[in-house]
């Protein structure tokens, strides 16, 4: 780990926390989800959680690109915000909670993106 800069740690922790939200918070809320509207949610946040742990193991590769495309999928991820606001969302507060934690995902590997580039120049 000494070659990865302290915001790629940040960056590289924050999508395991990610990953992690998914699988225990949201994989439960999920099936209360499916219930109440018919949608195949626990497909769904398996498929966001391997899409994570993707991009966790590129960003090990401490290449740029893994980091741009954190940052990008990042702002996919706040699709739960969405449907607090429209009023689905089975817990109110879990919602937050993932916002907080993708937005910190997206800051650090922005920040992670920009420090790898400022070294290749």
């Amino acid at each position: 780990m000494t070659k990865f800069s302290n915001e790629a740690k940040a960056a590289i922790a924050f999508i395991i926390v990610q990953i992690l939200f998914k699988l225990i918070f949201e994989f439960e809320s999920s099936f209360i989800f499916m219930e109440s509207t018919g949608m195949p949610a626990p497909i769904i946040i398996i498929v966001f959680a391997i899409i994570w742990a993707v991009i966790c193991i590129l960003c090990l590769f401490n290449r740029k690109i893994s980091y741009l495309i954190a940052v990008i999928f990042g702002f996919v991820n706040l699709f739960p915000l969405i449907l607090l606001a429209l009023g689905v969302s089975p817990y109110p507060f879990r919602p937050y909670f993932n916002a907080w934690i993708t937005f910190c995902v997206i800051i650090f590997n922005y920040i992670a993106y920009k420090s790898l580039k400022r070294e290749e120049t």
